[in-house]
């Protein structure tokens, strides 16, 4: 059995997490651009209200999302700097559970 410090289980979940928030950016992005190409067509009538009111709620969500891939560096970081300030004895042990020899 490989037993891994927490704060690397820590970076990596951080890592996975920020992967699938980049994902659903991307999503948000071409969602958005399809709404402003809509909103342009329908300006001026009811229907290009509701699309500009869509593509409102999707550049907040964007924008929540870009918040999260931030808020999700910051945690990677401070798993990092968690495992770093463990005394160098401290992650050489850790390495040799983790790396059989």
């Amino acid at each position: 059995m490989i037993i891994v410090h927490p704060a690397v289980i820590e970076q990596f979940k951080a890592l996975r997490e920020a992967r699938l928030a980049l994902t659903e950016g991307e999503r948000l992005q071409s969602q958005q651009e399809s709404l402003q190409v809509l909103c342009l067509v329908a300006y001026g009538t009811p229907r290009g209200d509701q699309l500009f009111a869509a593509w409102e709620q999707t550049h907040r969500a964007a924008n929540d999302n870009m918040a999260r891939i931030e808020a999700l560096g910051a945690r990677r970081e401070a798993a990092n700097a968690a495992y770093d300030a463990l005394p160098a004895e401290t992650q050489l042990a850790w390495l040799r559970q983790a790396i059989p020899v």
